[in-house]
């Protein structure tokens, strides 16, 4: 067999792609070679993607020479492909997926980490990506987001020069090997800030009918990518997407389940929705009802909530985009305990809430005695609320993953130092958990007690649930729920209460996929919409 020619970009990122597909064809004794072909994107530099006409302006000089038998095979990014193949040509392996998240770079004057992604009020942001504009700007409406074209070298020069931050895909920095210790780093969770449909993906093109290259290359096709990669373009066909569009779109399997996340600009506003499903019909009818009907076709939803949630929380504004009218309707309050404490004792004081913080100073005293103290928190509304009392914060960790900031917060403890944990009196301890005995006290500062509200949930309404108590006060309230209402739950040992304690169908009770209320917000949306 004659070497086979690989056609290719000549960005950095590309030469990348297709040496890496070179060396796993070689390691199967193909020898291969690689041909760089400009394309349409590559000339033109100086207006943003979505102004570019037409869509495949990365790929289509490429795919010209696949079908004039110039080169045996193309190396593409996936999310450059359109979601029709040209005819005659076909995608024939798709290696396994590199991580699909977005990384924020941030240079390190611009961090505030009481901010959304540490970023800075009003900071510059650099992207030319409408989806990516769509989200900083729902979740940060304070940022000034700016055109940034070039390969991603470039694109990270022009940060430390031009912008107080810009947004990158993950997948190219890592295959690049680029250094990054001059900037703050934000690795974006796909579940939240959702990428393109079939980010960090490779495509590997050939000619329909060429079986000797389609044998040749079937050893590099990875199933599990390959399959979820490919919903991924169906909901992006589905939803007319393309660069051009403020859409993203995010799948997992597991448990033969299609986990998806969708993100799509609708009537200028921005919904974002988390389905699970078995069946990829189900999953497709169940994106196109959501997303490709208007938004006013959603009016007249109403949704209890359980906890007190600002209007300004994208969480809330999630809800509202969907048409759903939102009552809370607190079922739970914390009330302070009394207690006393030495704190000479310690080096650290430590608050996983912003009940504890406002517990912990509604009964200090002596606010010279926390002068020499380090503060530790968990979420922004919790080091915000140390802040609101006029102190500032030692260590930050982030609220959607307590068990990694309790494993962080235990390596900046001193085998001489001392922490005084400030707590619920029911609380789960997974920071304590994380810390030596005897490096610690703990104080049970605050405790939460039900609040009687009279709340009937009909079978046109649902109800999110936040905590298996905020359950059991309902129910303790004398409450009433339709069989047929939806019910939200923000973790599973909520979602078991709720099947335990409610007369409601099973399969009217969900559970987010993460115990967040951002995630909730995905999970209502998705589902009682």
């Amino acid at each position: 067999m004659k070497p086979l020619i690989i056609g290719s970009r000549g960005s950095k990122l590309a030469l990348w792609q297709a040496n890496h597909v070179k060396s796993e064809l070689q390691k199967q004794g193909i020898d291969s070679e690689i041909k760089v072909i400009k394309t349409k994107g590559d000339v033109i530099q100086h207006i943003s993607f979505d102004k570019i006409e037409g869509k495949g302006f990365f790929t289509k000089e490429i795919e010209q020479a696949l079908l004039d038998k110039q080169i045996d095979l193309a190396i593409h990014s996936h999310k450059d492909l359109e979601t029709t193949q040209p005819e005659g040509l076909t995608i024939a392996a798709v290696p396994k997926r590199a991580d699909p998240s977005e990384l924020l770079l941030i240079n390190k004057n611009s961090v505030d980490h009481l901010q959304s992604f540490s970023l800075k009020k009003s900071a510059r942001v650099g992207t030319s990506s409408v989806r990516r504009k769509s989200q900083l700007l729902f979740f940060r409406p304070d940022l000034k987001v700016e055109p940034l074209r070039g390969n991603v070298p470039t694109r990270i020069k022009k940060c430390e020069e031009d912008f107080d931050a810009i947004i990158l895909a993950k997948a190219g920095v890592d295959r690049l090997g680029i250094d990054l210790s001059g900037f703050e780093v934000q690795v974006l969770d796909p579940t939240i800030f959702v990428p393109a449909a079939s980010q960090g993906a490779l495509a590997i093109q050939i000619r329909e009918h060429d079986h000797e290259v389609k044998r040749a290359v079937d050893a590099l096709n990875h199933d599990l990518t390959n399959e979820v990669v490919g919903v991924e373009r169906k909901i992006l066909q589905l939803l007319g997407g393309g660069c051009q569009i403020p859409l993203g779109i995010y799948v997992e399997k597991k448990e033969q389940h299609y986990k998806t996340w969708i993100s799509k600009q609708v009537n200028e506003k921005l919904l974002q929705t988390y389905f699970e499903h078995f069946k990829l019909d189900t999953l497709l009818k169940h994106a196109k009802t959501v997303y490709a009907a208007p938004s006013s076709s959603q009016q007249n939803r109403v949704l209890y909530f359980t906890k007190p949630i600002k209007e300004s929380n994208p969480a809330y504004q999630l809800l509202k985009n969907a048409g759903i009218e939102v009552n809370v309707k607190p079922l739970l309050k914390a009330q302070f305990l009394d207690f006393t404490v030495d704190l000479s004792l310690y080096t650290w004081v430590f608050f996983s809430s912003k009940n504890g913080v406002d517990s912990f100073f509604s009964k200090i005293k002596d606010r010279a005695a926390l002068t020499p103290l380090k503060i530790g928190a968990i979420g922004r509304d919790t080091a915000a609320a140390v802040k609101a009392h006029g102190y500032a914060v030692d260590f930050f960790g982030t609220q959607t993953s307590t068990e990694q900031s309790a494993i962080e917060f235990s390596q900046h403890i001193k085998p001489n130092q001392k922490v005084l944990f400030i707590s619920c009196e029911t609380s789960n301890r997974t920071v304590q958990k994380r810390v030596q005995r005897p490096n610690y006290d703990e104080i049970k500062a605050y405790k939460i007690e039900p609040i009687e509200q009279h709340i009937h949930v009909d079978h046109h309404q649902a109800i999110a649930f936040l905590s298996p108590s905020g359950v059991r006060s309902f129910v303790q309230a004398k409450n009433t729920i339709s069989t047929q209402a939806q019910v939200f739950c923000i973790g599973e040992k909520t979602r078991k209460q709720a099947e335990e304690l409610l007369n409601v169908i099973p399969q009217n009770i969900h559970r987010s996929y993460c115990p967040t209320i951002q995630s909730l917000s995905q999970a209502i949306v998705g589902a009682f919409s």
